[in-house]
C-alpha cells in the first residue's frame, strides 16, 4: 500500500516530526498527514516549537537571521560538502537539536584563513561550547529545553551567545578542550 502524500507547504522547507494524525475512511484503510508546524508554532499539544536558523560570519563578525538555513547551507556558507556539529540534541527526540552547519575541513588548506568563532549554551550550569571556522549556519529546531531555546530563539539571544575569536585563542581552546589543535600556528 503506498503511504499517503504530504499535505502542506513543504518546497524547500524541512518537515517537523510530528505525530501523525490518523483517520479512518469509509473503505476502513487509516489515512495519515504530516502537518509542518512553522516558526515558532505551536505543537497539538500547546508548546512552541522551534525553527530557526542564522548565518554566522567570523571575517566580517556578523549573525544574521535567514530563512531556510538548514537546506540552504551550502549556498548560505559558499560549498556544498559541510560538515554537522551537534551543540545540544535530545537523545529521545532526534528532531530536536541544535546544531552548527560549516565547510568541510577537507576541502580548505588554510582553516586560519577562514576566521573562528566561539559558540556558547548553557544547559542547567553545564558549559555546551564549540569554536569552529569559517562561515557556518546555526540551526535550532525542534523542543529543546526551556533554557536552550531561550538562547537559541531571537537574533539577539544568538548574538549574545557567538564571540569572534583570534587565532591564538581558538589555538589555546582546542589545546584545553580537545587535546590538541587541528592546526598550527606556525606559518
Amino acid at each position: 500500500m503506498a503511504a499517503a502524500p504530504s499535505v502542506g507547504p513543504t518546497q524547500g522547507l524541512r518537515m517537523a516530526s510530528v505525530p501523525e494524525q490518523r483517520a479512518a475512511s469509509r473503505d476502513g484503510f487509516a489515512r495519515s498527514l504530516s502537518v509542518y508546524h512553522g516558526p515558532h508554532s505551536l505543537w497539538p499539544d500547546g508548546e512552541t516549537l522551534v525553527d530557526v536558523s542564522f548565518l554566522i560570519d567570523p571575517i566580517h563578525k556578523t549573525v544574521t537571521g535567514v530563512h531556510d538555513g538548514y537546506s540552504r547551507a551550502g549556498e548560505l556558507i559558499g560549498t556544498d560538502l559541510t560538515d554537522t556539529a551537534t551543540l545540544w540534541g535530545d537523545a529521545a527526540d532526534s528532531d530536536t537539536s541544535v546544531q552548527v552547519i560549516v565547510a568541510d575541513d577537507g576541502l580548505t588548506n588554510n582553516t586560519i584563513s577562514r576566521g573562528f568563532f566561539k559558540i556558547t549554551l548553557a544547559l542547567e550550569n553545564v558549559r555546551l561550547e564549540r569554536v569552529l571556522a569559517g562561515k557556518a549556519v546555526l540551526n535550532a529546531y525542534g523542543s529543546p529545553p526551556p533554557d536552550i531555546k531561550e538562547q537559541v530563539r531571537t537574533l539577539k539571544a544568538v548574538r549574545e551567545r557567538v564571540s569572534f575569536i583570534g587565532v591564538e585563542d581558538a589555538f589555546q581552546w582546542f589545546e584545553e578542550n580537545t587535546g590538541g589543535s587541528p592546526f598550527s600556528l606556525e606559518g
